[in-house]
C-alpha cells in the first residue's frame, strides 16, 4: 500500500501541483489531501431507500464526517506532518524510493508497536 500511496501522492499528485503553484502549497496540498483520505472509509450502515440524483452525495457526507470528529484530530494532524515530511523529502532528494522507504518503515515500527503493546485480559 505505501508504494501505491507515495506513487500517487509523491510522484503524481505533488507533481501535477508544482506545474501551477509553489513548492511548499504543493506539499501542504498533497498533505492535507494525503491525510484527509486516510479517515474516509465505508459506511457499512448506509442504505438509499429512495434513489435520487444526490443520494452519493449524502453518503459521501456520512464518509467525510469522520475526518471532522475531534477524536480523529491527533491522527489528521499527525499525517498532515508525515505527507510535509515525504513531500519535502521527495522535492531536496528528488527519490520517490526513499519516500517509499520511509513510509514502509513507519508502519512497520506503527505496526510493530500495536502487536507488542495489545493488552491480554488473561494476563494479571
Amino acid at each position: 500500500v505505501g508504494i501505491i500511496e507515495e506513487l500517487f501522492f509523491r510522484s503524481f499528485l505533488l507533481g501535477q501541483f508544482l506545474t501551477f503553484c509553489r513548492a511548499w502549497i504543493a506539499v501542504c496540498l498533497t498533505s492535507l489531501i494525503y491525510a484527509g483520505l486516510h479517515f474516509i472509509g465505508p459506511d457499512k450502515g448506509f442504505q438509499v431507500s429512495v434513489f435520487n440524483p444526490l443520494s452519493g452525495f449524502n453518503y459521501l457526507e456520512l464518509v467525510l464526517s469522520n475526518v471532522l470528529q475531534v477524536k480523529y484530530l491527533a491522527g489528521l494532524v499527525g499525517l498532515v506532518v508525515l505527507g510535509g515530511v515525504l513531500g519535502s523529502v521527495r522535492l531536496v532528494t528528488n527519490s520517490l524510493a526513499l519516500c517509499v522507504g520511509i513510509h514502509a518503515g513507519l508502519i512497520c515500527i506503527s505496526k510493530l508497536f500495536l502487536y507488542s503493546t495489545v493488552v491480554h485480559p488473561e494476563v494479571t
